[in-house]
């Protein structure tokens, strides 16, 4: 077990909400993340960059979202942030999976 909290010590995920993609992280910061050990990770949320798109869902109208949220009102979208934030997670969990597999495979 503490291999595993070594490994998750060291990642660093950098998400933008919403609108931004990967690319809008300063690369100097990320540089300066990964001199100090840190495996630096970025990448698209959904509808985003390169990652998955919902075309066919159309463009969403954000505060008419909040709005019925706010007031109790069930609210339909394609997704939802739970998703995306699952998403992290499950990325996450795959490159530490990832990661515990190659140094087995190295020691063996």
């Amino acid at each position: 077990m503490v291999r595993l909290e070594i490994l998750v010590r060291h990642l660093c995920c950098l998400l933008w909400a919403l609108v931004f993609r990967r690319i809008f992280w300063d690369g100097e910061l990320c540089a300066q993340l990964s001199d100090r050990g840190c495996r630096v990770i970025r990448f698209d949320n959904r509808d985003i960059g390169l990652s998955t798109k919902f075309d066919e869902a159309g463009v969403p109208d954000i505060l008419a979202l909040m709005q019925a949220q706010e007031q109790g009102e069930a609210v339909r979208a394609p997704y939802m942030l739970r998703d995306m934030a699952e998403d992290a997670v499950g990325l996450l969990d795959a490159m530490i999976l990832s990661k515990k597999l190659r140094r087995r495979r190295l020691s063996s």
